[in-house]
């Protein structure tokens, strides 16, 4: 036997400074970064693992202090059977013990698994509870480790600079106060005070990549670098935050000078907003696209990069659609993002052996000989009979009513029962081109053809379709 036994009054001397140092380094990280304010509703989500249990226990600690009610909400994803309802259980037992107010969310049929589908969800829930307690905050536990391990999975994902600022203190209604402690500190104030937990057996599960950075990539930097590599790439993370919310700062004041409202529009003068660098520019136009869809705002890189060209080198009277039914049309002097109205929806006309610009796509048809025809795995492309055309076609999106025959299907289907069940949500289903033949649907356009315009044995005429990103026409020329 070795080492040095401690005596147990001297352990619990121990474990209430612990205690006492963690929740006085929390009161001070929850006040300077505005987490708390006194007489507020705090609702923590508890999945019963240990960050959260250690969490509620924090804000119990400083309840009285700042007069705070705290609520606690456990969210039962329901996919992980006997364990699930296991969590959900010593949620229910300790919070009874604790008299502290739960709200249990029980999630069914999710079809997928993937961390990003379950975070969804999660997140769905939550925004249903703060909707049923107005002023509320919710309060997750994430910690330094998260932190630090989100960083690296987003740098090697190629992240924008706002996205390598890791996780925010706050977001909204969202706070996370454990950001500011490591998973060990978090793991010995659980010991020292006896907070029950329990493991899901998912987080040794290697298939999800959060699990594979923080069981193989974690172990080998400290292994490099040593334990003080967490606050280490934490800082760096916290100064790349510093510099995107000091050029947002910046963005915000060019956004506020440059766009004006006029009703239901926002306008920019084009001479100024090519005057402006292309980070700005890409910003601005991201702020406008906010404006009408606050919670769907965040474009990718490749599409505020595609919009962005298209605002620069688009001709007069060029539309791009941009999400739904906003859309940006380029005026002789100005930008102007608008609703397209019902009435006025685009309908662009198709000639034969032409193009069209459809929003971020190019559509062309080329007649082509039947011997030809060299059928491709790709949707992008397809060959249709055209004995029963009659042009010019129109490209156009869908609309409420719309009925096709897709291919194989042997029946007729009505578009909105099939884009549910190609999990084609509603902001993408109104950015997919439809190609007509008169009121006939020919082409959801790189989805599926209609079984009517097949070819067959008997065709006598041939059309090639193909359907390209904007992306890579704008390569090629100006639209």
């Amino acid at each position: 036997m070795s080492g040095v036994q401690v005596p147990a009054p001297l352990l619990f001397f121990i474990g209430i400074i612990l205690r006492k140092t963690l929740i006085k380094r929390f009161k001070s990280f929850c006040l300077t970064n505005r987490l708390i304010s006194p007489h507020d509703l705090i609702v923590v989500a508890l999945s019963g693992g240990m960050d959260s249990m250690a969490l509620l226990h924090a804000f119990l600690a400083i309840r009285q202090e700042f007069d705070l009610q705290i609520h606690a909400l456990h969210v039962n994803h329901g996919i992980r059977g006997a364990e699930a309802e296991r969590d959900e259980q010593m949620v229910r037992a300790h919070c009874q013990a604790l008299s502290v107010p739960l709200i249990v969310r029980r999630i069914e049929s999710l079809k997928k698994m993937d961390e990003q589908t379950l975070r969804n969800a999660r997140y769905r829930e939550f925004e249903a509870v703060l909707k049923d307690f107005p002023g509320a905050k919710l309060a997750t536990a994430h910690t330094l480790d998260d932190n630090v391990e989100t960083f690296l999975m987003r740098l090697a994902k190629g992240s924008s600079l706002k996205g390598l600022g890791g996780i925010p203190a706050r977001r909204g209604l969202y706070i996370r106060p454990f950001l500011f402690l490591t998973r060990r500190e978090v793991e010995a104030f659980v010991e020292e005070n006896q907070i029950p937990f329990v493991k899901d057996s998912t987080n040794a599960d290697v298939r999800y990549l959060r699990n594979r950075i923080r069981l193989r990539l974690m172990p080998a930097f400290m292994d490099v670098f040593g334990e003080a590599v967490l606050p280490s790439i934490a800082k760096s993370v916290e100064q790349l935050a510093e510099y995107y919310r000091l050029f947002e700062a910046e963005s915000k004041k060019r956004f506020e000078r440059l766009v004006k409202k006029e009703g239901a529009s926002l306008l920019i003068d084009k001479a100024d907003f090519n005057g402006l660098h292309p980070l700005y520019r890409r910003q601005i136009l991201t702020y406008c696209v906010s404006a009408y869809y606050p919670l769907n705002y965040n474009l990718s890189e490749r599409k505020a990069a595609v919009l962005e060209t298209f605002a620069r080198t688009a001709q007069t009277g060029a539309r791009f659609s941009v999400i739904g039914d906003l859309i940006l049309i380029k005026e002789r002097k100005r930008l102007r993002f608008t609703r397209e109205p019902e009435r006025t929806k685009t309908v662009l006309e198709l000639n034969k052996n032409g193009s069209v610009t459809f929003g971020e796509w190019e559509i062309t048809i080329q007649e082509v000989e039947k011997r030809a025809i060299e059928f491709e795995d790709r949707a992008s492309v397809e060959y249709i009979c055209g004995d029963n055309l009659r042009f010019p076609l129109s490209v156009r999106r869908w609309q409420k009513g719309d009925r096709f025959y897709p291919l194989g299907l042997g029946k007729s289907k009505k578009l909105k029962d099939f884009f549910v069940d190609a999990k084609i949500d509603r902001f993408q289903k109104h950015n997919i081109p439809i190609l007509l033949n008169g009121e006939e649907i020919v082409w959801l356009c790189g989805l599926r053809l209609d079984h009517r315009y097949r070819v067959t044995e008997s065709c006598r005429s041939v059309f090639k379709l193909e359907i390209k990103k904007m992306e890579n026409v704008l390569n090629e020329k100006n639209i």
